[in-house]
């Protein structure tokens, strides 16, 4: 009886130690793991702090570019753009397109300009005053010659009885000085006439100049558009990363880049230099901004058999790192190619751009009417289909005229509306039948000709069964 009330003891000491080093444990992994909350925790205040302290520096430097800028600490960006555009406008409309618009390089063209003025007003002067001169000078020639024939008459006059061979030979003499002046004045009428043909031939001379100069324009500026490079030649960022087993990848862009959620960009393969439809592998749109330079993106679409890779390219000809594109749209809008153009499919065009960061600047309404303007800042002017026959065919037709008028006078790049599409990643929707894990057995069942419905599924055989029917 004493050996199993020593055993029974044994048993529970055993029970109790073991007991022991399992709390013992517990109580070393619930330490470690508050540790390392902790940590965390702290290292989470410390990039708030940073990010506050960025945030501080940030609200201090764009106050005093607002003071700089004559403006209070309140005034909103949309003024401040608004008020800048207009002094660009007011200001510096004779700046070259090519050099940059702002205000450390205005003044100096302002300058420039108010000397190019003084000095054509100073020559303007003094041209003036040496024609001023030369009339003055032959009104006094002429006076004088006129005094001094009064004179001589009113001499005859006076000795008229003693002087009448006097006076006669000084009419004689007045009178040839009169033809002599009267030719004169005719020899000055053909010079002067001379001298309007001739400025006449240098007016016409000049304007075919101008002509010449403006094609040369026009040459030099489609020459320069051949040269310069679209954007969309250009990528905007590359796959870094992908997961195809759950349709995300992974990109080289973040908020230092200004990128947002949505935006969607094709993507075509590394090495090839075409960018046309036809060799796009797939979309992708914005999920998730993770760090200044990466975000998580979705497959929106892509090819089996040519699937997204890490370093393919992508492209948006409506986002730039760090700024806006700039649109315009012209033409009907007709995206589902039914010959019209609809309020649904412009706000479609519409919300393209708002969630790829762009910015319209004038557009085309479906019913021929022109909202905004475009400018030489406008990237892109999207063409639409001709106007439909009827009462507004006539009123799109010239608004669509005017527009892409207006575009080659700014340098504007005029694309085709399935073109701008496609390279905003857009496709129309369509019904896709998917295959593997995702595949659905009511998509592919065996139907015999005819259209008969002897053929029924199978089904996985039971107990007691005698076949799989």
């Amino acid at each position: 009886m004493a050996a199993r009330d020593s055993q029974g003891l044994q048993i529970g000491l055993i029970v109790t130690v073991m007991f022991s080093i399992a709390l013992l444990i517990a109580c070393y992994v619930l330490f470690r793991s508050a540790d390392e909350a902790n940590a965390k925790a702290q290292a989470a205040e410390d990039s708030l702090n940073k990010a506050n302290e960025i945030r501080d520096t940030s609200l201090l430097e764009s106050q005093e570019l607002k003071k700089m800028l004559g403006y209070d600490i309140g005034a909103k960006l949309d003024e401040i753009t608004t008020n800048f555009e207009q002094d660009m406008k007011l200001f510096g409309a004779d700046v070259p397109p090519s050099d940059p618009k702002h205000y450390r390089t205005l003044s100096g063209y302002l300058l420039s300009a108010i000397n190019s003025r003084h000095a054509q007003v100073v020559d303007g002067a003094i041209r003036e005053k040496t024609l001023q001169k030369e009339k003055d000078d032959a009104e006094a020639r002429e006076i004088a010659k006129r005094d001094a024939a009064i004179k001589a008459q009113q001499a005859a006059v006076a000795t008229l009885a003693d002087e009448r061979t006097k006076f006669n030979t000084g009419l004689e003499q007045f009178k040839s000085e009169t033809s002599r002046l009267e030719g004169e004045l005719s020899k000055k009428q053909k010079e002067n006439s001379a001298l309007v043909s001739q400025l006449s031939k240098e007016t016409t001379s000049l304007l075919s100049q101008i002509d010449t100069k403006e094609k040369l324009i026009r040459g030099l500026r489609e020459k320069i558009e051949g040269l310069t490079p679209e954007s969309f030649d250009i990528a905007d960022g590359k796959i870094t990363w992908v997961n195809q087993a759950e349709e995300t990848v992974w990109v080289n862009l973040g908020f230092a880049d200004g990128l947002n959620r949505q935006i969607t960009f094709s993507v075509y393969d590394r090495d090839d230099n075409t960018r046309t439809a036809d060799k796009i592998k797939g979309e992708i749109e914005i999920i998730r901004i993770r760090d200044a330079h990466l975000a998580e993106a979705k497959i929106v679409g892509s090819s089996v058999s040519n699937p997204i890779l890490p370093d393919d390219l992508l492209f948006t000809p409506a986002w730039t790192p760090g700024s806006p594109q700039r649109f315009a749209f012209t033409g009907v809008l007709d995206i589902n190619h039914d010959g019209k153009s609809t309020e649904a499919e412009h706000n479609l065009i519409r919300n393209l751009i708002a969630i790829n960061n762009g910015v319209i600047d004038a557009e085309m309404l479906p019913d021929g009417k022109v909202t905004g303007a475009m400018s030489i800042n406008t990237r892109y002017l999207v063409d639409g289909d001709a106007g439909p026959e009827g009462s507004t065919s006539e009123r799109i037709m010239t608004a669509r005229t005017d527009m892409t008028n207006a575009a080659a006078e700014l340098g504007v790049k005029k694309i085709p509306l399935d073109q701008f599409l496609t390279l905003m990643g857009y496709r129309r929707s369509a019904r896709s039948i998917p295959l593997g894990k995702a595949a659905n057995a009511d998509d592919f069942k065996a139907k015999p000709p005819g259209g008969s419905t002897r053929f029924r599924p199978r089904s996985a055989p039971t107990r007691g069964a005698k076949g799989a029917y």
